[in-house]
């Protein structure tokens, strides 16, 4: 009896894994198929172009908030971008430069521009969204789309600041309610995630992914149905930083090639395979969405 089981075991994995195979192929081609490198490449020219009107929308804002600084800034990108000298000096350089201009930002008309031109890297992302759904919409709709999830990611980032420095408040908060509930071990948990802001970011990093993929393609989505690509795209997002961290302190010295370019070329390079994995998920949401369709007509 326990040989058969284990049999059916092992042909029941072999099975899923065979699925699963099958599933990063088919995701592979969707991705060849719709030409998705070169829409990495002009998304990463477009979002590095955005760059500072991004930044400058976000610091506007920032300088309103009592007890945030340029800091709090640095230390939330940090978490996003590769933990580089040449990546965080080059954030630092440029918040810095975008500061010193910002200070009436938020109450003069250049906010416009700076939303119109952070918003064409947004654009850039919905373009290859649309690609790889075969969807798409007036452009009058889909720039009002890009404009508003812009606006979203502009609000984001303070969000996380005001987070932080209300962390404690929040965590004492938490504490009560739950104990007024009486369910201590969501209380504990709820604590431990709290002391890492590394997992809120995360979290905040696989909503804006996910709201991406669910408003970002022509026509509204299921967000549901959009989470195996966001957290594909997270936990690939995580990994590849890190790996590309590794590589280039230890492997590569592009200072000694590239000069005081070397900051602009990493940057550009970690964007365009981070923009590859985003369209890689946006593939496999796809194909998983196909494969769900082709089993419901079956039946």
């Amino acid at each position: 009896m326990s040989g058969g089981k284990s049999t059916g075991r092992a042909v029941r994995v072999k099975k899923e894994l065979c699925a699963v195979i099958d599933v990063g192929r088919e995701t592979a081609a969707v991705y060849g198929k719709n030409e998705m490198p070169v829409y990495a490449g002009y998304t990463t020219l477009y979002i590095l172009m955005a760059m500072v009107p991004l930044l400058s929308l976000v610091i506007g804002l920032v300088n309103m908030l009592p007890d945030v600084s340029l800091q709090h800034v640095e230390s939330v990108l940090s978490e996003l971008l590769p933990d580089l000298p040449q990546v965080q000096s080059m954030i630092h350089v440029v918040i810095a430069n975008v500061n010193r201009q910002a200070g009436s930002l938020a109450v003069s008309v250049s906010v416009l521009v700076s939303l119109w031109s952070a918003s064409n890297g947004v654009n850039a992302i919905q373009l290859g969204l649309c690609k790889i759904s075969g969807t798409g919409g007036s452009q009058l709709r889909q720039r009002a789309a890009a404009l508003l999830y812009t606006l979203l990611f502009v609000a984001l980032i303070p969000a996380l600041l005001i987070f932080r420095v209300l962390r404690s408040s929040i965590v004492d908060l938490i504490a009560v309610v739950t104990e007024y509930l009486k369910i201590p071990d969501v209380a504990h948990l709820l604590m431990d995630f709290m002391e890492y802001s590394g997992l809120i970011t995360l979290a905040a990093m696989a909503l804006v992914i996910a709201l991406a993929y669910t408003y970002l393609q022509g026509e509204r989505k299921k967000l549901r149905l959009q989470l195996p690509g966001t957290v594909f795209t997270a936990v690939l997002w995580l990994l590849f930083s890190r790996l590309f961290e590794i590589f280039i302190s230890r492997f590569w010295q592009a200072s000694s090639l590239y000069g005081s370019l070397a900051s602009i070329f990493l940057a550009a390079m970690w964007l365009k395979i981070i923009t590859a994995i985003l369209f890689y998920g946006a593939a496999l949401n796809e194909v998983l969405n196909r494969r769900r369709e082709t089993r419901a007509n079956k039946i």
